[in-house]
């Protein structure tokens, strides 16, 4: 796929803060070379992020975190807990950080 292979016919953004949410109208090339007809899609922009799956060789086993996420407090299955397992994880929000600094910290 290529740049040539969608248009971007209208951009805009709903919503300017730690995430960005964009509205979209599209088109993208179909298998027959035609374009689909235009269609809607909201996006969520941010930071590009970093992960780690840290590996004990020791005890074989591989190393988790336990973070509270918001968004999973919205669950369908309301039993179920807004604590999630994860790996490392975190988004690059400095300026000049490497990624490699960026997972040594938080690690």
């Amino acid at each position: 796929m290529t740049k040539d292979d969608f248009k971007i016919i209208v951009e805009e953004i709903l919503h300017k803060g730690y995430c960005s949410v964009w509205r979209y109208v599209l088109q993208n090339r179909l298998f027959s070379g035609e374009f689909s007809d235009k269609y809607i899609r909201e996006i969520v922009r941010r930071f590009d992020a970093v992960a780690a799956l840290p590996y004990d060789p020791i005890n074989n086993k591989v190393v988790l975190i336990e973070q509270f996420r918001a968004g999973a407090i919205f669950r369908k299955d309301k039993s179920k807990s807004p604590w999630l397992l994860e790996l490392v994880a975190w988004v690059m929000d400095l300026e000049n950080e490497s990624k490699e600094e960026l997972i040594k910290r938080e690690i």
